[in-house]
């Protein structure tokens, strides 16, 4: 469990997870939060009835069903059960919907970190119960008493903090976070993918 700072509010975040992983035929899901239903919904309208693929890598990613709705945050891969392509998602459900500057960004990133780790640690399990197990135990705790810096190269975050608190188009929005200066994000809005947004995301730098 990892603490997280400069948030506005302590939380504790339950780690969730739906998708498909090679050692397991069925969809994998723990999911506790009516935001993780929404998200599952959008997963299998744009990735199992449309056939899209994730490309190549582990994605942070934002989930947001509305502008007034919590904010789903996580990582996304491609995933498979060994016959169908899904991907493997792993998130968690902020309950408080809006940024308000460089510090939320910081935690962000430490929280897409954090689940970078768990999804690490996840890799050395074979068997769904194992897996199951370790996946429900874990949790990350964030807390505002302590005013400590965190530094990361987010790229350019306030210009991302711009564009999604202006944002005002269609919902769902769906944002992929790249770690390349100058390619920081991609947003996506409305339930179905497009060809256009896949291309954009398959043309953006993935730094493992």
């Amino acid at each position: 469990m990892i603490n997280l700072f400069n948030f506005r509010k302590k939380q504790t975040l339950s780690i969730q997870g739906f998708g498909k992983l090679p050692f397991y035929k069925d969809y994998i899901s723990v999911l506790r939060a009516p935001e993780a239903l929404r998200w599952q919904e959008w997963l299998l309208e744009c990735f199992s009835k449309k056939k899209w693929r994730v490309p190549l890598g582990q994605w942070p990613f934002i989930f947001h069903l509305s502008p007034r709705s919590n904010m789903v945050i996580g990582i996304i891969e491609p995933g498979t059960d060994g016959i169908r392509e899904f991907p493997f998602t792993l998130f968690s459900v902020l309950c408080d919907h809006g940024f308000q500057g460089q510090n939320d960004w910081k935690v962000m990133v430490d929280i897409w970190d954090e689940l970078k780790n768990i999804r690490n640690d996840l890799a050395g399990f074979q068997d769904i119960d194992s897996f199951y197990a370790v996946l429900r135990s874990q949790s990350i705790s964030m807390h505002s008493e302590n005013n400590k810096k965190i530094d990361h190269n987010a790229g350019n975050a306030m210009n991302f903090f711009e564009s999604f608190s202006s944002w005002n188009q269609k919902w769902p929005a769906f944002l992929i976070i790249s770690d390349i200066p100058k390619q920081e994000y991609l947003i996506h809005n409305s339930v179905e993918m497009t060809d256009a947004f896949l291309m954009d995301w398959e043309g953006l730098k993935y730094n493992a």
